[in-house]
């Protein structure tokens, strides 16, 4: 079965959480997906700069405790990692990876003091923020965010686990300190927010984690369109098909001086299949128009 991407606010993932939760996987058990497909999906697009070593940025709650799993995952595959913690994990999930953590990295690996790393690392994950922080972030985990940033400027790669530490998940507003990643490894749905700020989110990549799905979910949360959805819409074209028995449609626009939308819209509806396009043009465009796009039809404005 086709996975579909959906595009949730923060209200709604919280929801699929709690759905896949009440159907039987332990929160915890999400966490581990979670962290453990995050550390797969860094080392195998940055296998060789994680020879320079990782920090992950590891904030009290649970998208902490899911930088802890990363960082236990890549230090047992080998990488270098240390661990900035500006505020002591609260959540019982993030305490228990924590732990688990720590008993690959060792105490010595964990920091509360920003000013430790001033020649950076190649590869930074920021794992202060989830999706459920609203509003400006303040005290350590802005001082965290613009330690993140100040890496970014000597060159470090930055990976933002599931939204960066920042940025409104369901609106795209960053009222305050914020990450900008080269990367956001998201769990299960692309956030609005995402979408909205692209800039701070950087490369988009969706990761399954085995979240909870029903047909209530695919009637009230948007889909992106693929071409698999696509092709699944557009009936199939009998042999014998002629344009007449596949629709038609008239464009009207370009203006003189604008016609590109108008023949880019026509190129559109061709590629859909419609069965014949007619654009309705300024007569100054018609001559242009008809060149751009010879298979459709054009006509001047009455």
């Amino acid at each position: 079965m086709r996975t579909l991407v959906r595009v949730v606010t923060s209200q709604e993932s919280a929801a699929r959480d709690a759905a896949t939760i009440a159907a039987g996987v332990p929160s915890r058990a999400l966490m581990q997906r979670a962290g453990a497909a995050a550390a797969a999906e860094i080392a195998l697009r940055f296998r060789d700069r994680l020879s320079g070593g990782a920090i992950v940025f590891a904030g009290p709650g649970n998208n902490g405790g899911d930088a802890w799993v990363v960082a236990r995952a890549l230090a047992a595959s080998g990488v270098s990692v240390r661990v900035v913690e500006p505020i002591a994990a609260k959540t019982p999930d993030a305490l228990a990876e924590r732990k688990l953590a720590l008993d690959v990295l060792g105490e010595g690996a964990v920091y509360d003091n920003l000013d430790a790393f001033e020649n950076g690392q190649s590869i930074v994950i920021d794992g202060l923020l989830g999706t459920g922080a609203t509003g400006e972030p303040r005290g350590q985990i802005a001082a965290a965010i613009a330690a993140i940033q100040h890496l970014a400027e000597r060159g470090s790669t930055i990976v933002a686990l599931d939204v960066p530490s920042g940025l409104d998940a369901s609106t795209g507003a960053a009222p305050g300190q914020a990450v900008a990643a080269d990367l956001t490894l998201t769990f299960g749905s692309i956030k609005r927010g995402h979408l909205v700020n692209r800039d701070a989110c950087g490369t988009l990549a969706v990761l399954d984690i085995g979240l909870e799905t029903s047909d209530d979910d695919l009637l009230q949360v948007p889909q992106l369109i693929d071409e698999a959805w696509v092709a699944a819409q557009v009936p199939a074209f009998a042999a014998d098909a002629h344009k007449g028995v596949r629709k038609k449609i008239a464009i009207v626009g370009g203006a003189a001086g604008m016609a590109g939308a108008s023949i880019l819209a026509a190129r559109a509806a061709l590629r859909s299949g419609i069965g014949m396009v007619k654009l309705v043009v300024a007569p100054d465009t018609l001559a242009p128009v008809h060149e751009a796009e010879p298979y459709a039809l054009a006509a001047p404005w009455p």
